[in-house]
């Protein structure tokens, strides 16, 4: 992927009805140079709906009101990252973020590399 603006993402939408399951999911073989936003990102989805319901978590976590709220109605397990490869990530290159009452499981990284990344490198790579 050539700047993608999301590389791996894998979201939960907002409610409060229903249930979800996200399991059995594997992501292997890919390399991302400069991806633009979150290069791999799993939570809660991040656009307003268009009826400008949802949460809304573009600019997590740079939004100072917290506003982006994890989904405990999706369970998420079994996802594996193999022989993923990022470079010159601009923001932080991975994102999770499961829901403290329901938390994701068997996530695996097998081969997970990142190099370089421009902005908070005095900060870990990762939001979780």
């Amino acid at each position: 992927m050539e700047k993608p603006f999301k590389g791996i993402y894998i979201k939960t939408n907002p409610g409060e009805n229903g249930y979800g399951i996200i399991d059995n999911i594997l992501y292997e073989n890919i390399t991302m140079h400069e991806p633009i936003w979150w290069a791999l990102y799993l939570g809660p989805q991040q656009q307003k709906q268009p009826d400008r319901g949802g949460p809304g978590c573009m600019l997590y976590p740079f939004d100072p009101r917290g506003t982006c709220q994890t989904q405990p109605r999706i369970n998420i397990t079994n996802v594996k990252l193999k022989n993923i490869h990022i470079k010159n990530s601009l923001l932080f290159p991975i994102v999770m973020r499961c829901n403290e009452t329901n938390p994701c499981k068997g996530i695996e990284f097998d081969n997970v590399q990142v190099k370089g990344w421009l902005i908070g490198k005095k900060k870990k790579g990762y939001i979780c």
